[in-house]
């Protein structure tokens, strides 16, 4: 897939800051935005927050936080396979990563990005609307020749 990156922006670096709790903002062009993830999160409707909290009182918090910290761990490996796989390099972690990750992320890469994805113009590329809100984008380019955050 490194043949398909192409030089079509320049993204500016924005800092992230995270509040005492655990909102993150950006610093853009010296103003404190939201991030995209604290804005969904504080957007998050009250039958989602429920829901969530249902379910950690049937699992028990300790099991709960067990659960979102494998699963968190996981999603991080996938993304890394991913993110290497955009650039042309080989995970060198891979011994590592159980096989249902090694599997997921195959299946992403294959089925999803192989097949679609026609130019890459950013991985983790930090995009902001000023004076409103800011993030990093997994990746952005033409998907299915169409502009796309990825």
């Amino acid at each position: 897939m490194q043949n398909l990156w192409k030089k079509k922006f320049t993204y500016k670096n924005i800092s992230r800051v995270t509040d005492k709790d655990g909102a993150r903002y950006y610093n853009c062009d010296g103003k404190k935005v939201p991030s995209v993830t604290t804005i969904l999160d504080k957007t998050k409707s009250q039958k989602d927050k429920d829901s969530l909290n249902a379910w950690k009182e049937k699992v028990g918090h300790t099991e709960a936080f067990k659960i979102a910290k494998a699963s968190m761990l996981r999603g991080d490996k996938m993304h890394k396979h991913i993110e290497d796989a955009l650039h042309g390099k080989q995970a060198l972690d891979l011994y590592d990563t159980i096989e249902i990750e090694k599997k997921m992320s195959q299946v992403i890469v294959n089925n999803a990005l192989s097949k679609n994805l026609n130019e890459i113009w950013g991985c983790e590329a930090p995009l902001f609307y000023p004076n409103s809100h800011a993030g990093t984008t997994d990746l952005c380019g033409l998907y299915n020749n169409k502009e796309s955050i990825i």
